[in-house]
């Protein structure tokens, strides 16, 4: 299963991995082992077939002040300036701007992309708050085969446990590629 995954997976990462193979990297990217997880989880399933999708959506958790909103804007600026796909980006705030919930909405595609702002369907969700797990319906839009990244201190055991069990169910009910970003 985790051959599988990292056979799904390696198209993704592909952009990424001059950084992951550096000889002392800041940060490690891992795939989270959903094996550990009890097997009722599971149910069987029949081949997943990839589609191309018309549009990526995207949404990323953050908090106030600790970068996200910034990267964001300049990776929809990179991505339409230098390359033929179509950007939307919208931004929502806490009132408490340093320290509050941030949520990014962003959608890239071949087409113009006439839709509202919020992002209601997902291909890709990226929480950098581990908290929010607890606080937040995070996963909440997820589609089936889509990509979770999670920013961590936890690994192993310790993060099994701390992952509440509605997101565990959540990933094992819609195959969801589960990447951890953990600070060294």
């Amino acid at each position: 299963m985790v051959s599988a995954l990292q056979t799904r997976l390696r198209p993704r990462l592909l952009p990424y991995s001059r950084t992951l193979n550096c000889p002392s990297p800041k940060t490690t990217l891992q795939l989270v082992s959903l094996m550990t997880l009890p097997s009722h989880l599971f149910q069987k399933k029949k081949k997943s077939q990839w589609v191309a999708m018309a549009c990526s959506k995207q949404n990323s958790f953050g908090l106030g002040s600790d970068g996200t909103v910034g990267a964001n804007k300049n990776s929809v600026q990179i991505i339409g300036n230098n390359t033929n796909k179509y950007c939307q980006a919208y931004f929502s705030y806490d009132s408490k701007k340093s320290g509050g919930f941030t949520c990014s909405h962003l959608r890239f595609g071949d087409d113009p992309i006439h839709s509202s702002y919020l992002v209601n369907t997902l291909n890709f969700v990226a929480c950098h708050v581990q908290a929010y797990l607890h606080m937040y319906d995070v996963t909440r839009g997820l589609r089936k085969n889509g990509t979770f990244l999670l920013n961590t201190i936890f690994e192993g055991e310790e993060l099994i446990n701390f992952i509440p069990n509605k997101v565990k169910r959540c990933f094992a009910k819609n195959n969801i590629i589960g990447l951890l970003y953990q600070r060294l």
